[in-house]
């Protein structure tokens, strides 16, 4: 039931303070933030958009959003967020950690950090699904610039988690995680961890996996095998791969999938890059039943897959897709 208290969705002038909504208290709804110093907000709830405006040194965990997130003339913040779409304009010196659904938009800003979204509660995958984002379209590293310069934005390193942006969760609301749980470095992982289109090392090779439609359930076990056996993730990425393109997508590969069975409904393409990324990703592969995935054999089939899947025939090149 929304509540009918205007504040209950405004958070104005506030020095110093923590401002929590949990799920269930946002329902959909949109969240302002306006003039703001030193807060922490916790929003763990789905919702159709966030506006920030003018605010400094905040952190901030954003739950699933399925429209925009707009940050305008703030600085100083750490964000952590899952949206549809995110906007900035005149900030400086902010951190995000994202998923987002379509490439994030910058202007007129400096010194932004990108990494992947890291966080968990117990009801995060329901509010995803709730906003009908998919998990495994996190676009989070195709940064377009309206006013490129050298210094406005890059990468910050794959290795920052969730605690290195915002306080823990269980601080703001012990209801959705407790202290023990969100330490637990073996918790569920929701988005994956990718390095996105940060440059790669030097030297090593490509993975390439393909669950097939209705493949959800064994694509999460191997990700978490992937996960607790630190096997670096490039991309992933959930689609329908048209019937005409198959072909030349698996034009490298010794046993084409059927292609019925491609097109069926969306499937789960995963990129992996590593000293040894083909070897590791079969071997993790083991106890995943056969008919699940389809694995690239050799380092040169799965150079070839991801380059098709994650550059030739890459999600849409519009801002949201």
């Amino acid at each position: 039931n929304k509540i009918r208290d205007p504040g209950h969705y405004k958070a104005k002038g506030l020095r110093g303070d923590m401002w929590a909504r949990g799920p269930g208290s946002i329902n959909g709804d949109q969240i302002q933030v306006e003039d703001c110093e030193d807060c922490d907000f916790f929003l763990c709830d789905e919702m159709d958009s966030l506006v920030v405006d003018d605010c400094k040194n905040c952190r901030f965990f954003v739950g699933p959003t399925s429209g925009s997130a707009f940050l305008r003339t703030s600085s100083n913040c750490k964000v952590v967020i899952a949206c549809g779409q995110l906007r900035l304009r005149e900030c400086k010196d902010m951190d995000f950690a994202i998923f987002c659904n379509s490439k994030p938009v910058i202007e007129s800003s400096k010194r932004i950090t990108f990494c992947c979204f890291d966080g968990y509660y117990f009801n995060l995958k329901e509010q995803f699904d709730a906003t009908k984002m998919s998990v495994f379209n996190n676009r989070w590293s195709e940064i377009h610039d309206f006013t490129p310069q050298s210094n406005n934005w890059s990468y910050s390193e794959p290795t920052l988690r969730l605690l290195d942006f915002v306080n823990p969760l269980s601080t703001g609301i012990p209801d959705l995680i407790t202290a023990e749980e969100e330490s637990n470095p073996h918790k569920e992982m929701v988005v994956p961890l990718t390095l996105g289109m940060r440059p790669l090392m030097t030297s090593g090779e490509f993975g390439f996996v393909l669950f097939f439609p209705n493949q959800v359930d064994a694509c999460n076990t191997f990700l978490w095998l992937c996960k607790e056996n630190a096997v670096a993730i490039t991309q992933t990425k959930e689609w329908v791969i048209p019937f005409m393109v198959a072909p030349e997508i698996f034009s490298q590969s010794p046993n084409v999938p059927e292609k019925r069975m491609l097109v069926s409904g969306p499937s789960i393409s995963v990129g992996f890059f590593g000293p040894r990324a083909t070897e590791d990703v079969l071997r993790l592969l083991e106890p995943v039943p056969v008919g699940a995935y389809y694995a690239a054999q050799s380092a040169v089939e799965a150079k070839h897959l991801h380059d098709q899947v994650f550059d030739r025939h890459a999600l849409g090149a519009d801002f949201k897709s």
